[in-house]
């Protein structure tokens, strides 16, 4: 989904006019524990991923790590950022 750091400053600029604070970015590991997959890019916050207690598999992007990325339980409730092609509506 971000193929770039301007992509996720620019992701960062949109959510802080936005109430909700945590959003899911679609990156996840369900399918291979060890792998987090879908982005050529990283901006993991300081020591994570870390998988607290086994259970965290999606990824957040969470204000608390300078809008660096956190792993998270799949269940928590968050807004989403979703991409989509030019000329599509969402």
């Amino acid at each position: 989904m971000f193929s770039c750091r301007y992509e996720n400053a620019f992701l960062v600029s949109l959510v802080g006019l936005r109430p909700e604070k945590y959003f899911w970015t679609g990156l996840s590991n369900t399918e291979d524990r060890n792998t987090f997959k879908w982005t050529t890019e990283r901006n993991w916050g300081y020591g994570e991923p870390n998988n607290h207690n086994d259970s965290e598999h999606c990824t957040e992007m969470d204000p608390n790590l300078r809008m660096r990325w956190n792993d998270q339980h799949c269940d928590a409730y968050n807004s989403w950022i979703c991409q989509l092609r030019k000329g599509e509506t969402g």
